[in-house]
């Protein structure tokens, strides 16, 4: 089979600048996107022998997918009155996908799949007469999101799809879509939601719990069959698929079919979440750009900062919801304000989204409102000094500083998410080595700064000292470093175990980030 991009109809979708930056998820689709993010990571990381270790590599297209999916599927289902409605976010997805040169024929394939799924959906709420033979292919077509991602990690592997990987995969994903409405079959008849066995008990009202038992064993027949064939001419592939679906069927084990609820009045299909969530929650307020770049940060604190905490890599999911979904509205307010470098009044709507929703959850506090205003601080004050103000060193000192923001704010983010009350001494010595870490970065990225004509610390000492530059840089990092050795000297004072998890830390980072040389000043004219 021919995956490649050039060979398929959908190579016409080209994305411009706009795609990338354009706000399309919110906090909600994020949170709905991460459970199934999630068990990609669990269950189809395995069968093509992948670890966490690859998660933040291939994750930026899974995350984008899945969550404008879900932003898609509120639409959708806020509207489901609106036969007309069609969403402009899944034309920013295909043209993304396609500039990375992912985007084919099978992957348009699963997603007009899904908007099939959502007319059907449609037309199941309502009171339209329909058969068995109609709830089994919407059940077919509600996995659509999995074989949409299963495919899509193909693509990003450079793989050719393994259709025999991914039919399997298609049945357990039935039965695990069942099993999940089974699980909130009384919570989505409230919300009038679409619930596979809500159709069946409407379509055979008592006798629902026995028709829906048996779908079940024929998809289950069909798997262990599959199964059976597959062991013969792939063994190895089967090994594997067992294990995985041991390791599924432990964590989720199946449900019993709950008691039909007959004769229930149907509700109006319009607005149905209109009152379960703020709407701040459910309108997009950040771009693909601020989700990739939030992931970058995201993965330093789970790496470096989790051990800090006494956390480990299997706590990942419990907290990543609320850290990349902060530093991407931190982005697309960095983004926001570069477009709006001449309108000092500028206020970004996206801010307020930021207090709302983590102050909701009782995770914003005057700290963080404090950490927050670095940045607005840091917007102008690099303005300033890229737009040819007057400045000084103790200037770029204080940008530094302003600079850290967004690390001190997930960091205390992440006290508030562990119920564990700040550390200053630990924050302050936290928020030093960063500081030493944007100024490595702005080193190894100081000639392709200056191409982009964007702020650089070093640039702008090169701009206040000239040659002298590079020795006035060394001279503020022999201070920073006797700043760090002191905090960390204060710290230990309070308990001898920071010594040990501080040097671990800085070991690590600077295992995969050697300090670079202080580059050659360029004289701009």
């Amino acid at each position: 089979m021919n995956n490649k991009l050039e060979n398929t109809p959908s190579s016409h979708y080209i994305a411009n600048k706009d795609d990338f930056l354009i706000p399309v998820m919110s906090f909600h689709s994020l949170k709905k996107a991460m459970r199934i993010i999630q068990e990609m990571l669990l269950y189809y990381f395995p069968l093509h022998e992948l670890g966490i270790e690859d998660f933040f590599r291939l994750m930026p297209l899974l995350i984008f997918a899945e969550a404008t999916a879900y932003q898609t599927d509120e639409e959708y289902e806020i509207q489901l009155t609106s036969p007309l409605l069609t969403s402009t976010r899944l034309d920013i997805l295909k043209r993304i996908l396609s500039q990375a040169s992912v985007y084919d024929e099978q992957l348009e394939t699963e997603l007009q799949r899904g908007i099939q799924y959502w007319q059907m959906e449609r037309a199941l709420l309502s009171n339209v007469t329909f058969t068995e033979a109609d709830i089994i292919e919407s059940t077919r077509l509600k996995c659509c999101d999995y074989r949409y991602l299963h495919r899509l990690l193909f693509r990003l592997l450079n793989k050719p799809y393994d259709e025999e990987l991914l039919e399997l995969s298609w049945l357990v994903e039935q039965i695990g879509e069942i099993e999940d409405d089974l699980l909130q079959y009384e919570d989505d008849l409230k919300r009038n939601v679409y619930n596979t066995y809500d159709l069946f008990v409407r379509l055979y009202a008592e006798n629902a719990p026995q028709r829906l038992q048996a779908y079940l064993d024929k998809l289950n027949k069909e798997l262990q069959q599959q199964e059976a064939r597959l062991a013969i001419t792939r063994p190895q592939l089967v090994t594997r698929w067992l294990e995985v679906q041991q390791a599924y069927a432990e964590a989720n084990p199946s449900p019993a079919i709950p008691e039909p609820i007959i004769n229930r009045p149907l509700a109006s299909n319009s607005c149905v979440n209109a009152n379960i969530l703020p709407p701040i929650e459910l309108k997009p307020s950040f771009s693909y750009k601020a989700l990739t770049k939030a992931l970058v940060i995201v993965e330093e604190i789970i790496t470096y900062y989790f051990p800090l905490h006494g956390l480990t890599e299997s706590d990942t999911f419990t907290y990543l919801t609320e850290l990349i979904f902060a530093e991407a509205i931190l982005y697309q307010l960095d983004e926001e304000f570069e477009e709006q470098t001449h309108n000092p009044n500028f206020v970004s709507k996206h801010t307020e989204a930021l207090r709302t929703v983590l102050g909701a959850r009782g995770l914003y506090d005057t700290a963080l409102e404090q950490e927050l205003q670095c940045g607005f601080n840091l917007w102008k004050l690099e303005q300033q000094m890229c737009s040819g103000g007057a400045f000084s060193e103790a200037d770029i000192a204080k940008a530094m500083h302003y600079r850290c923001g967004d690390y001190r704010f997930l960091h205390r983010l992440l006290f508030l998410l562990t119920g564990q009350p700040y550390n200053e001494q630990l924050i302050a010595l936290c928020s030093l080595i960063e500081e030493r870490g944007e100024i490595e970065d702005d080193l190894r990225q100081y000639h392709s700064d200056i191409q982009r004509n964007v702020y650089n610390s070093y640039r702008m000492l090169v701009r206040l000292y000239g040659k002298a530059a590079p020795a006035r840089l060394q001279q503020y990092l022999d201070k920073l470093e006797a700043k760090i050795e002191q905090q960390a000297e204060q710290l230990a004072k309070t308990d001898p175990k920071w010594i040990s998890l501080g040097e671990a830390m800085q070991e690590a980072y600077y295992q995969e980030h050697p300090a670079p040389a202080i580059p050659e000043p360029v004289i701009e004219t």
